[in-house]
């Protein structure tokens, strides 16, 4: 939230935009490379997720609210949607890296005996 305050001092409806969706794209993100097998249920919860989300951004970017919590048009730009992949590369690439450098400092089991 404070990397989107900082980096992006525009409407804080904006804000609040972008730091959100860099927020659920982010923990879809994390679940995913913390996954080993996929089930089918668990692969419906990534897409369910996502759709709700979608939903919810249609919903609460309504006309008809007198503050509207999201800005669609904003939204639905090329300026939104490469600050939320910053936003989210930003949270998400550390921790592969950290990932990546903990498998070659601490290799499994079944790692050093294929090597």
């Amino acid at each position: 939230m404070l990397g989107g305050v900082l980096l992006f001092e525009q409407r804080f409806v904006h804000v609040v935009g972008i730091t959100f969706t860099a927020l659920i794209l982010t923990e879809n993100l994390m679940v995913a490379v913390e996954v080993k097998r996929w089930h089918p249920f668990m692969l419906l919860a990534q897409v369910l997720t996502m759709l709700v989300y979608v939903a919810s951004l249609v919903a609460l970017s309504s006309p008809m609210l007198l503050d509207a919590t999201f800005d669609l048009p904003f939204i639905l730009t090329v300026e939104f949607a490469w600050r939320v992949a910053l936003l989210t590369a930003a949270s998400t690439v550390p921790v592969w890296i950290g990932k990546v450098f903990t498998h070659y400092c601490a290799p499994t089991y079944a790692a050093k005996i294929a090597s």
